[in-house]
């Protein structure tokens, strides 16, 4: 039975919930060896999978890559001898619901329902699956006494979450790995290749970032115009 949310916890998350619309966070890992003068260079960009390279959803993947890696005077070679090659592959899992709760005060404190961790990906398997991540939304409300009815307990939100992540490497024309990274985020709806970009986004985001670390990035989705 669905109990009734207390309002002040349903406008407190509510509240919460728009402010985080135009925001998108991943959990970010990184491990870099880069030579100095690694700026400037030009780069190819494909799939690790040679399978997909003839896919049209790959190929607007790589231009949102490249699109991010420009910011840093990375670009696409125009020809067959690129400095730097870039492999990368995207994965996304299916639904699990997420759950989090309110208690009477209003403060937040998160339980989560399980969630499987990611098989591999092409070349770049080596990394394990991911576990759970921050974000909110809310889908169902359920208020009361140990979570669910009553009065008095937590009031419970809980929303379906996909579980998505991009993994990227660059490489010497001689095939040594020079940075590799991943950025795994939870997304509100099954659409990787809205996703994609900020993705890329957030890997590049102070590049080449802290050397094997995983940090949280977040990024404006839509920056305002000044």
């Amino acid at each position: 039975m669905i109990g009734r949310v207390k309002p002040f916890v349903a406008l407190a998350a509510l509240t919460l919930l728009a402010a985080c619309t135009n925001t998108f966070r991943s959990d970010v890992t990184a491990f870099h060896e880069l030579p100095g003068n690694l700026t400037a260079k030009t780069v190819a960009i494909s799939p690790m999978n040679p399978e997909n390279a003839d896919s049209l959803e790959y190929a607007q993947y790589a231009r949102a890559i490249a699109d991010e890696m420009a910011a840093y005077g990375f670009r696409v070679a125009n020809n067959a001898n690129p400095d730097l090659i870039v492999l990368f592959d995207v994965g996304i899992s299916e639904g699990r619901e997420k759950v989090r709760a309110f208690n009477n005060g209003g403060f937040y404190s998160p339980f989560y329902g399980g969630f499987g961790g990611f098989g591999r990906f092409g070349a770049f398997g080596r990394f394990g699956g991911f576990g759970r991540f921050g974000g909110f939304g809310c889908f169902r409300c359920f208020g009361g006494f140990g979570g669910f009815g009553g009065f008095g307990g937590p009031s419970v939100y809980v929303r379906t979450v996909y579980p998505s992540i991009l993994r990227m490497e660059i490489r010497e024309p001689d095939g040594s790995v020079i940075f590799e990274a991943r950025a795994q985020s939870e997304l509100r709806k099954n659409n990787l290749p809205e996703a994609v970009p900020f993705l890329a986004r957030t890997i590049m985001a102070d590049f080449p970032g802290e050397n094997g670390t995983t940090r949280r990035v977040k990024v404006e989705k839509y920056p305002e115009q000044s």
